[in-house]
């Protein structure tokens, strides 16, 4: 399946091409009928552009096709359910030549969502809804952080398909993903990686210090990844630490340690830790060797696992046993 991303028009910016027009599209069970107009089949013709028409439902992608013809059938392989909006968009790629929009926005709606689903079809005939645009839904992003996430995808990948799926994790951050993608840009060479790295960053905040940490600590790609990810995971619980003390806990244990896999594990047990910068830095002070510091951090560790299960059982409520 290729990944279509959902684009608005801020984003056609310098794309001198212009929009694919449909003149119609209708979705009846699970047979999807489209026609696009003869200039817009023409312009794909004449540039040898492979054209997709992709499905979504609210921002969930159902289903993509490669377009043969300039009108036809498409074959979903099961009828969408639920409440939210069905919309359809055009996306083609030549070279430097692309365009993502549909019918002048980003995607076309043939079922309207809620409350008209159920009273018949949306007419199809390039109609974006009662206000002619897309109407937001909980947990949309601003325009301005898809301008920011098309822009730096743009300047992180090559492949278009990278690009494209790199967009698609992007439009559900709650922060700007930006500096996020930039940082693991700069962390990876491989897009595969890159792609990764942003996949694995969660949505309500910025880790790209921690990202930029984790690549300063990790010489490998495989050791950073897990340093991404333990950070992204920890950085998400209840009462985590800030940004600023889970940097500088990584950059603690690079600081002790010399082996990878001793400041991996140094990083994965302590990145959450509110404490875990001064208690590492304290055991890399009070010995010399590593072995010595990692018994140290593995002291640290067990003490602290202890207090938080008494901690814990202090907490339970005492049961009572039946006579």
């Amino acid at each position: 399946m290729m990944y279509i991303a959902a684009l608005t028009a801020v984003s056609l910016a310098g794309v001198p091409q212009g929009d694919l027009t449909l003149t119609h599209a209708n979705l009846e069970g699970t047979k999807l009928r489209y026609a696009m107009d003869s200039t817009s089949w023409q312009g794909l013709v004449v540039r040898d552009a492979p054209a997709t028409l992709a499905v979504f439902q609210g921002q969930e992608l159902l289903w993509s096709a490669p377009l043969n013809n300039a009108s036809g059938t498409i074959q979903l392989p099961e009828e969408p359910q639920g409440k939210q909006a069905i919309s359809v968009q055009l996306f083609a790629l030549r070279g430097a030549w692309m365009v993502r929009s549909t019918n002048g926005a980003d995607r076309m709606v043939i079922r309207q969502a809620a409350t008209q689903r159920g009273k018949g079809h949306a007419s199809g005939h390039g109609q974006q809804g009662q206000s002619g645009h897309r109407q937001s839904e909980p947990g949309q992003q601003p325009v301005s952080y898809l301008a920011s996430v098309i822009s730096a995808c743009d300047d992180t990948f090559y492949s278009a398909g990278m690009d494209l799926a790199c967009v698609v994790a992007g439009q559900d951050f709650r922060v700007n993903p930006a500096p996020m993608i930039y940082a693991c840009d700069d962390a990876f060479f491989g897009e595969s990686q890159q792609l990764a790295c942003l996949q694995a960053a969660p949505l309500s905040q910025d880790i790209s210090p921690l990202i930029q940490a984790c690549d300063d600590a990790f010489y490998d790609d495989t050791n950073t990844q897990r340093c991404i990810q333990a950070s992204a995971q920890a950085s998400t619980r209840h009462a985590a630490p800030p940004i600023a003390h889970m940097q500088a806990t990584i950059q603690a244990c690079d600081d002790a340690l010399y082996s990878s896999i001793h400041q991996l594990s140094c990083v994965e047990h302590a990145v959450g830790v509110w404490s875990a910068g001064p208690m590492v830095q304290s055991c890399d002070a009070a010995y010399y060797g590593e072995l010595d510091v990692v018994r140290c951090l593995q002291t640290a560790y067990l003490t602290r696992r202890e207090e938080n299960s008494k901690v814990e059982r202090s907490h339970q409520r005492p049961t009572h046993q039946r006579g």
